[in-house]
């Protein structure tokens, strides 16, 4: 089992990569935290390092005890309705980043509409990745995995 008191914090789709066997990489460690290491910014600097968009309020108001696995799991949340729909909810046309950051504390993306999805858990399981509140987000990425595991069947997926 891996360590879980380390986050990618940057999950983002330019930092994923799909290799021609089908597997998947994530990249670009340059933002990762342990969280039982020393922290590289100011505690009391008003924003932490992040990808706007991407990263929940925990992390981009550089709440640093707040941060855990659920960081990362809002970002992969967001990257995956991105995938389905094209485009990330928080980020608009040439969005300033105040406005990105206001966007993703007070927006709530409507739920995705996917023909394959037929009883809308698919849809459940995004927003509740991308919850506002950790606390409304799985615990673990092991509850994630085993979440999604469990509404596999209800969908219809494209070979």
């Amino acid at each position: 089992m891996r360590n879980p008191r380390k986050l990618h914090r940057d999950i983002n789709p330019n930092n994923i990569i799909l290799a021609n066997s089908g597997e998947t990489y994530l990249i670009d460690f340059g933002l990762a935290k342990d969280l039982n290491g020393t922290s590289l910014t100011v505690t009391a600097a008003t924003y932490g390092p992040f990808t706007p968009g991407y990263a929940p309020q925990e992390q981009f108001a550089n709440m640093k005890n707040s941060q855990d696995v659920r960081t990362d799991l809002f970002q992969i949340g967001v990257t995956i309705y991105e995938a389905c729909t094209g485009n990330n909810p928080f980020v608009k046309k040439s969005a300033q980043i105040l406005d990105v950051l206001t966007q993703t504390v007070n927006y709530n993306p409507p739920p995705l509409s996917l023909s394959g999805d037929r009883h809308g858990l698919f849809s459940q399981y995004i927003s509740m990745m991308m919850a506002k509140s950790q606390s409304q987000r799985p615990n673990t990425a092991y509850d994630a995995k085993r979440y999604l595991e469990a509404i596999k069947t209800s969908l219809e997926m494209e070979e």
